[in-house]
């Protein structure tokens, strides 16, 4: 028989139980009363164990190896290291070539003369054909041919400069100077200097190269970008998971310039002009629909 998965108020309801649970003070009562919510059926269990799941590290990312699809939610940076766990020997994430932590950023010169500056929580392999960029962002200033693997494509430049940054379900690549090729996903296009392509619905946009390269000076820099860009980059510089209830809520709309380093900051200062809120917890932080 297919198994029935909790509709979205339920794993809301649910979440609800275990924030309070969670946060501190909670009573035998309130175990109590959470074991009979619960128990109100198949539902209400599937919902239970849902939160449950979350908030023991398995996150949206551990959930998807058992169900197969993520609906409701988007869970960023730390969270999707549990599903690449599977693939990490693989890929060779577990030892790449170069890597940053949270709230490292690393500039390095390869053998063939390329500069790479590297964001935070960043990852770069060398293999026979090129590198290969398995996570984060980085910026390459090649002097002469380069091939560039990434998630789903290839970026092809030489001497030219640009920015790569792995996004959930794609990339942003920027070209500063000169001219780049990127193929993904079936798709290719050709960037110069001054564009910049976002792959999820190939958005083609000007951009000033300054501002493109606000992270280097610890700053970002977005212009009507989903709010789960701005979270997913504040992950590069915090620890923990920041958990994402909702597509809606994912794809609200946000603009400003902002400090990395106050991530925590910025997101309870958007609760007031987004109809967000943001809960801090000791693992990972949520933000959902007020």
């Amino acid at each position: 028989m297919p198994r029935s998965f909790p509709d979205t108020a339920l794993s809301d309801e649910a979440l609800d139980w275990i924030i309070r649970l969670h946060a501190g003070g909670a009573t035998e009562a309130d175990w109590q009363a959470w074991a009979l919510w619960r128990a109100q059926g198949d539902m209400f269990d599937a919902a239970a164990r849902e939160a449950e799941a979350l908030w023991h590290g398995l996150g949206a990312a551990g959930h998807q190896v058992k169900r197969g699809a993520l609906t409701r939610r988007t869970v960023l940076g730390g969270g999707a290291a549990v599903v690449l766990g599977a693939g990490l020997l693989q890929t060779g994430a577990l030892l790449p070539d170069y890597s940053t932590m949270a709230a490292e950023r690393r500039d390095i010169v390869l053998a063939d003369g390329t500069a790479v500056a590297l964001n935070a929580r960043t990852a770069l392999n060398l293999d026979a054909r090129g590198v290969a960029m398995l996570r984060g962002q980085a910026t390459f200033d090649a002097a002469r041919d380069l091939l560039l693997t990434v998630p789903g494509g290839e970026v092809h430049a030489a001497a030219a400069r640009f920015d790569v940054d792995l996004l959930a379900g794609g990339l942003a690549l920027t070209c500063l100077e000169g001219a780049v090729t990127l193929h993904f996903g079936g798709r290719s296009a050709r960037l110069q200097g001054g564009e910049r392509l976002f792959t999820a619905g190939w958005q083609r946009a000007r951009v000033n190269p300054a501002d493109a390269l606000a992270w280097q000076r610890g700053k970002l820099i977005l212009d009507q970008r989903p709010l789960a860009e701005l979270a997913a980059s504040l992950e590069r510089y915090r620890r923990g998971r920041i958990v994402i209830w909702g597509d809606q809520v994912a794809d609200l709309r946000v603009s400003g310039v902002f400090n990395m380093a106050d991530g925590d900051l910025i997101l309870q200062s958007l609760a007031g002009p987004l109809p967000i809120t943001f809960t801090q917890l000791p693992m990972f932080s949520v933000i959902r629909r007020a």
